[in-house]
């Protein structure tokens, strides 16, 4: 069972979730950044030995999201499929398949390299941001000038420390003053270790389907 959180920024009311995903409810619209589907076989066909297991988690993972908040959009913040075409985009349009009404939109990502009909194939819209009222929904916003922006490609996550000077980095949702960072969904992606910038920063980190407010 995953946790849930609610949180404000820019304005509006955001669900996070353990799931990796943020939920808009006011516009119905659930925030998923950094899938990179296609690379567990990537990894494979490149003879390195990772386990089929991840590529099926994130697919189960997606499905849990979508069926838990039926959402109307979903926005997809960028690196939705890590390379070129492999079998898990026709298994991604396949499970799209399953949602006919739910409106599908990717903000294109550095690894977002499949040709257009690729996308259309999923009833996919590309776009380079979107403006979902106050907040700009972007790949990177490391050099944007945006009052408030949701964004990923970093793939963040917050270090902690306990006792004996043990310490873990822990992927998290990093809620700054104008910018908010989604934590990457896809399950073979690393983690960037981020620091605060301002003390009123907030890392929402989660492990084991719990959130650890940092």
């Amino acid at each position: 069972m995953h946790a849930q959180t609610e949180i404000s920024f820019g304005g509006e009311t955001l669900i996070l979730s353990t799931l990796r995903t943020a939920y808009h409810q006011d516009s119905a619209s659930l925030i998923i950044s950094d899938l990179h589907l296609g690379k567990t076989t990537h990894f494979r066909k490149n003879a390195l030995p990772i386990p089929k297991e991840a590529m099926l988690t994130d697919f189960h993972n997606l499905q849990q999201a979508l069926n838990h908040f039926k959402p109307m959009r979903v926005f997809f913040l960028g690196d939705l499929f890590h390379s070129t075409w492999n079998e898990e985009w026709d298994l991604f349009v396949n499970l799209m398949k399953n949602y006919p009404l739910l409106q599908k939109l990717l903000i294109a990502g550095n690894h977002d390299i499949l040709k257009p009909d690729k996308y259309e194939a999923a009833e996919m819209v590309v776009l380079d941001r979107y403006q979902l009222n106050n907040i700009t929904l972007l790949h990177d916003a490391e050099s944007e000038d945006c009052l408030y922006s949701i964004s990923g490609h970093i793939h963040p996550g917050f270090k902690i420390s306990g006792a004996g000077k043990q310490s873990m980095v822990l992927p998290c949702f990093y809620v700054g003053q104008s910018k908010m960072i989604m934590p990457a969904f896809g399950s073979l992606t690393g983690k960037m270790a981020v620091k605060k910038l301002n003390e009123s920063d907030r890392a929402w980190c989660f492990y084991n389907n719990r959130f650890y407010p940092c």
